[in-house]
Parts: C-alpha cells; sequence; structure tokens
C-alpha cells in the first residue's frame, strides 16, 4: 500500500533494546553513511539515546495480483 503512494523508506527511530526486533522481525537496518546524509539536510524528529533504522520499499515484490 505504501509503495502505491510511492513511499521509498521507512525510517524509524528505535531504543537500544528494540533494535534486535526490528531488524530480525521487521526487515529494517542501520542507516549507512550516504543516507546520513540525506537524512542530515531534512527535518526530523530524532530522540536521545536512540538509533536511526530504515527500510527500503522499492526493492520489495508487490503482491501477486498487484502491478
Amino acid at each position: 500500500m505504501l509503495m502505491s503512494v510511492k513511499v521509498e523508506r521507512l525510517v524509524i527511530s528505535a531504543i537500544p533494546e528494540l533494535i534486535d526486533t526490528w531488524t530480525s522481525a521487521f526487515g529494517f537496518k542501520h542507516i549507512d553513511d550516504s543516507s546520513k546524509e540525506l537524512y542530515n539536510r531534512i527535518n526530523l524528529m530524532v530522540f536521545p539515546g536512540t538509533t536511526l533504522l530504515e527500510k527500503r520499499l522499492n526493492c520489495l515484490q508487490p503482491f501477486e495480483g498487484q502491478a
């Protein structure tokens, strides 16, 4: 559904205790250096003591019956 409105990435601010859950169960990854530069240029709300994680949606396969 998000891809239908051209959302390319989801970015979350995760607490350290749940980083493993976000990465292993939901497929989020730590942000690489090139993405950090991109995110530094836009306004994001980042909470102290948290880590930014992202999930790229443009590489996901569409569900059967969707194009």
